[in-house]
């Protein structure tokens, strides 16, 4: 069964014109579980990053299997700005991946700067609306983490929410960039 996954994940990955639609990346997420599902324990969880965003990008909010970003969600609370930019531009995701791709002889397109890019801005549009809730259970205070898509000007946001005991701050990145921090003081 995973040499079937796998011809026809190569099948799909060495067309010209990968990654241009969101069902591309949607179609996959999909195969990529069903391959991450029938590898080892071991490597199951190697790849427990890569099947975070495979989850997450087929339901409509992330809740569960929240500690896999755990180390994430702290670099956000430390430093929002670069863990945003980082996480905006799918830079956690890309080693965990690339390494996925090698190891089960995918076409490494995490590798091809033109390739990657549309598979970010996809899987992006596809999280659109999707948030991260977290719950009590995470030791970081980031409570949501959410992508937007303004279709007015073709740009993806992302909002990080992190309340603490100071109040609630909002940041927003768009177009890669940072943009603001917005803070709330008092309890929510």
């Amino acid at each position: 069964m995973i040499g079937e996954i796998t011809e026809k994940l190569n099948r799909f990955l060495v067309r010209n014109e990968v990654f241009q639609t969101e069902p591309d990346v949607v179609y996959f997420c999909v195969e990529a579980r069903k391959l991450l599902s029938r590898l080892s324990e071991v490597d199951r969880n190697k790849f427990a990053l890569l099947k975070f965003y495979c989850d997450w990008a087929l339901h409509t909010e992330k809740t569960q299997q929240l500690d896999v970003i755990e180390d994430i969600l702290i670099e956000m609370e430390t430093d929002v700005t670069e863990a945003g930019l980082k996480f905006v531009s799918m830079n956690y995701l890309k080693p965990n991946l690339s390494e996925f791709l090698d190891v089960v002889g995918l076409e490494n397109f995490a590798n091809k700067d033109d390739t990657w890019i549309n598979f970010s801005y996809f899987l992006s549009r596809v999280l659109n609306e999707q948030p991260i809730l977290t719950n009590t259970s995470t030791k970081s205070h980031v409570k949501s983490i959410r992508f937007k898509y303004g279709h007015k000007y073709k740009l993806i946001f992302l909002t990080v929410e992190i309340r603490d005991q100071k109040g609630t701050q909002w940041a927003n990145f768009g177009d890669g960039k940072f943009i603001r921090l917005q803070e709330t003081l008092g309890k929510h």
